[in-house]
């Protein structure tokens, strides 16, 4: 049997496009779409779905230069606002 996801009645959901970083000249970029009723809950929605996936990821020993012992990439979910919503779509 197939699951639903349930809708809460009210104010009809908008699509909160987040961006982090900068794909086109930076050096890391993140960024994804969260469907919510206003932006604070698209924020809390996507907090809960990174934290704490996102803490941290390393990687060791790049290819096969054995100079290169570690890197590692941060992510703090816990600093997202809506200050990083990109725009809004219906």
């Amino acid at each position: 049997m197939a699951t639903k996801t349930l809708k809460p009645a009210g104010k009809k959901e908008q699509r909160y496009h987040f961006t982090f970083g900068d794909s086109e000249s930076g050096v890391v970029s993140l960024c994804g779409t969260i469907r919510a009723k206003n932006s604070k809950e698209a924020v809390k929605i996507l907090k809960a779905a990174l934290d704490p996936a996102f803490e941290g990821y390393e990687i060791d020993g790049l290819g096969t230069d054995d100079r290169v012992e570690y890197v590692r990439a941060y992510f703090e979910p816990k600093n997202i606002t809506v200050s990083d919503i990109d725009f809004v779509e219906d």
